[in-house]
Order: C-alpha cells, then structure tokens, then sequence
C-alpha cells in the first residue's frame, strides 16, 4: 500500500496498463490512523478535553470511525479515538492550542508539550527572516 498525495502530481497519463484490484477493508485501514500517515504501534486510546469556544466545530467534525464525543457540564467536550500515536496526531492537538487539553494517555501529553516548547523556542524573540538561521 502507497500514500499519495494527490496535490502534488505533477503529470498524468492514461495507458492501457490494467492492475488486478487487490482485496482491500477500508475500515479496517482507517482504523490504524489518524488523518493521512499511520501511527507507531497499536491503538491506544486518546482522550481530550476541547474548550467550550472549540466543542461545537469538534462535535459537528468526524475524523476517525472510532471517535466518540463526550459533553461537559460546562460546554466542553471530551473527544476520543483509538489509534495509533503519530505526528499528525500532536499536530492536530498543538494546533488548538490553549483550547486542547491532552487527558491521556501520557505519552502523548509529552509529546504535545515537547511540540509546543520547540515551536516556543524556534520563534521567541524572532525579530525579523533575516535573524532566522537555518532556513535555507
């Protein structure tokens, strides 16, 4: 099995070229992943506790079959999945920032702050491009 990113195509061409259609459970692919990459190891459960500002657009997205999402007294929610630890994974949290809180597992908590401290210490006091090093 080959991920593509189709965006980056480049050209295209059709042939004549024919390919047996392999046997293929697109639930059970799915199932090993968060968004586009596959996670390392086994499913584990993931659990985060999203803002009251953030629950409505969490509740009203479906990213995984095994998301369940759970309503707070006070307008948050807690949302679950079962898959596998991966990059895209603490992307996605990182990227709520103060709105997502990391319940379990703790793995992924360090993974998430170890995330958010670089991305703090790559552009504090970052004045201008042209202080930047390393972007070449």
């Amino acid at each position: 099995m080959k991920d593509l990113r189709l965006d980056q195509i480049l050209d295209l061409r059709l042939t004549r070229e024919r390919f047996r259609k392999p046997r293929f459970d697109v639930r059970a692919y799915a199932q090993h992943r968060f968004r586009a990459f596959a996670g390392e190891g086994a499913p584990v459960r993931v659990r985060v506790r999203f803002s009251p500002e953030k629950a409505g657009f969490i509740r009203r997205t479906r990213r995984h079959p095994t998301q369940v999402v759970e309503d707070l007294p006070d307008g948050s929610v807690v949302w679950q999945v079962e898959v596998p630890l991966s990059e895209d994974l603490v992307h996605f949290i990182v990227g709520y920032g103060p709105h997502a809180t990391v319940l379990e597992p703790e793995e992924l908590r360090r993974r998430v702050v170890a995330w958010a401290k670089g991305a703090v210490a790559a552009n504090e006091g970052v004045l201008s491009p042209e202080g930047v090093t390393g972007l070449d």
